[in-house]
């Protein structure tokens, strides 16, 4: 899958505006966090300033934040918008610790020649598994994120299928 394709997925998973009390990430837009908004433009923002950002800068963020700092590109086709997915929940250095675990590579969150070397193989149910156990254990570590397991669990089902499907 490509970028444009991968990035419309995101879109109408991750939605508009919302601040939910519980939700680390706070205050977001599209999926992007205020943290996010404020490493991309390199200055401190606020939360109207995450209500106001527009979809092509979303995309901009999207592009350069998670797509190319997580190797999208340099993935297996099957593996593309999974792990992009992945990025945009986790961050590209969380998501890039499960996929190695998928591949049975160090989970050092780097990607070198042992991980783009490691990623040929593995399978896209192999990275689902770690997926889901990560979930578990963000729960474990934090019950206050349990009210988010079914919605994780929801994503992760509905990606597993997309990205199965191309």
């Amino acid at each position: 899958m490509n970028f444009a394709t991968a990035v419309d997925h995101i879109f109408t998973d991750e939605g508009l505006y919302s601040d939910h009390a519980a939700d680390r990430g706070g205050a977001t837009k599209y999926g992007v966090t205020r943290a996010t908004l404020a490493r991309y433009r390199g200055q401190e923002v606020s939360k109207q300033d995450v209500r106001q950002l527009t979809l092509a800068e979303a995309q901009e963020i999207y592009q350069k934040l998670y797509w190319e700092e997580a190797h999208c590109d340099e993935l297996p086709p099957r593996l593309r918008y999974f792990h992009f997915d992945s990025a945009v929940q986790h961050g590209t250095h969380g998501a890039l610790r499960i996929l190695q675990r998928a591949a049975n590579t160090v989970d050092d969150g780097i990607w070198g020649p042992n991980t783009r070397g490691a990623v040929k193989l593995c399978s896209l149910g192999a990275y689902a598994v770690e997926r889901a156990e990560y979930y578990f254990d963000i729960i474990g570590n934090d019950h206050s994120q349990a009210v988010f397991a079914r919605g994780w669990g929801n994503r992760l089902s509905k990606v597993f299928k997309r990205a199965n499907a191309h």
